[in-house]
């Protein structure tokens, strides 16, 4: 591909980024629910508490559920230990 063709694809690419963007600024749903984080941070500053801490508070098994998925993650069965038998001694 030449770089002009490069050129103008990342151009156009750039364009419908543009627009997507947009059209996400004028989404009331995301004005409200950036409304919420910058007031979920403002609280969290003024009380010293972490998003670790909120999120213990609100689901209190979720490290639970952290600490399996992350155990579970290499979930690979034991083999089972193969012990040899020296045929001319018996050890």
């Amino acid at each position: 591909m030449s770089l002009l063709n490069e050129y103008i694809q990342k151009e156009q690419q750039l364009k419908q980024l543009q627009e997507d963007l947009q059209r996400l600024e004028g989404d009331q749903r995301l004005k409200g629910e950036l409304e919420f984080k910058a007031k979920l941070e403002a609280l969290m500053n003024e009380f010293g508490k972490r998003p670790g801490d909120v999120i213990a508070l609100l689901d209190p098994t979720a490290d639970q559920r952290s600490a399996k998925t992350t155990a579970s993650g290499n979930a690979r069965r034991k083999r089972r230990l193969k012990i040899y038998k020296n045929p001319k001694t018996g050890k």
